[in-house]
């Protein structure tokens, strides 16, 4: 049951129903109470029959709370302002460029999602000791848990720290949510159009396979102030912990969403036959060139590279 976070039935009249503001499950029934239906948003959406119910539980510092949402029949009403024209979007693992006729956008996803991570391991330390107080029996005296079979005894500070773990957890999704939507409004109030790159943020997230020996000689200095040359192995690690934080592919899907349901049009340009990050169009050539190389030169003109990507994107 743990595991379990939603419920929902197949229709409004089997298993779980909504009549009457109620949640009718079996026999039981219990009273719902509404949220503020003054938005005309919500007027107009709740014209529509209940087509089936989800009952939802989240994670608050005391215990869950239960919320049932409603899947309504027909269209939703239009509640976005889309643009007209072509825009660009250069997607990043934590940052966004977008480029349409009259603006340009070039943000950071999700900003504050790294203070929730201060917030996460300050309170997972804080569980470690707790644990450990009240189970010396099963660590050694360098700090390391036994090997073997054990039983853990958690005390109530631990179980009210877990609670205050999974809130924070909730609270770190909804902000990245409310974020990404905030940015996707902005972005298709300026356009009807998007082109942008096919991203597999999947395979950027995992670890690499290997790890090879640079060709090329580093220069380390040691505590004596001596250098000496090194030839260091490329990291493992890739992008994983920026994609859990910033979420881009999430932030392309709610783009996506709001834009096609007015009518608009999303095209993802292949990668393969068109290198936005590397072309040149006044050279009309392909320039390879380093991750950390932000910006450029082109025709006199210092050039922002995300920017320019999304420009070209547009014009792909």
């Amino acid at each position: 049951l743990n595991d379990i976070t939603t419920l929902e039935g197949k229709n409004n009249k089997t298993a779980l129903r909504f009549i009457d503001n109620q949640l009718i499950i079996g026999n039981f029934k219990i009273n719902i109470k509404e949220r503020d239906l003054k938005n005309p948003f919500y007027q107009e959406a709740l014209k529509y029959g209940v087509k089936y119910c989800r009952l939802i539980r989240k994670p608050f510092n005391k215990g869950f709370r239960y919320y049932v949402e409603l899947v309504l029949e027909g269209t939703s009403p239009r509640k976005d302002i889309i643009g007209n024209g072509k825009s660009g979007i250069d997607i990043g693992t934590s940052t966004i460029a977008n480029t349409s006729k009259d603006n340009c956008i070039l943000e950071e996803l999700a900003p504050k999602a790294k203070d929730y991570d201060k917030e996460i391991a300050d309170i997972q330390r804080h569980m470690d000791n707790s644990k450990r107080i009240s189970n010396p029996q099963n660590y050694n005296e360098n700090g390391t848990i036994k090997k073997g079979k054990k039983t853990w005894t958690y005390s109530k500070t631990y179980y009210k720290l877990l609670w205050k773990l999974k809130a924070t957890y909730r609270k770190k999704s909804a902000y990245i949510k409310q974020s990404h939507n905030i940015l996707a409004k902005k972005i298709i109030a300026n356009c009807n159009v998007i082109y942008t790159e096919k991203m597999n943020f999947k395979a950027l997230a995992k670890k690499s396979k290997e790890t090879k020996r640079q060709e090329k000689a580093s220069s380390v200095q040691k505590k004596d102030g001596t250098v000496i040359e090194v030839h260091k192995y490329k990291k493992k690690k890739r992008f994983g912990k920026s994609i859990t934080n910033r979420a881009p592919s999430q932030l392309m899907n709610t783009i996506k969403k709001k834009l096609t349901s007015q009518g608009g049009f999303f095209y993802e340009v292949n990668t393969q036959k068109f290198k936005a990050s590397q072309y040149n169009h006044i050279e009309d050539k392909c320039i390879p060139k380093k991750l950390y190389e932000r910006s450029q030169i082109i025709n006199n003109h210092w050039i922002q590279r995300d920017l320019y990507s999304s420009f070209l994107l547009m014009n792909s």
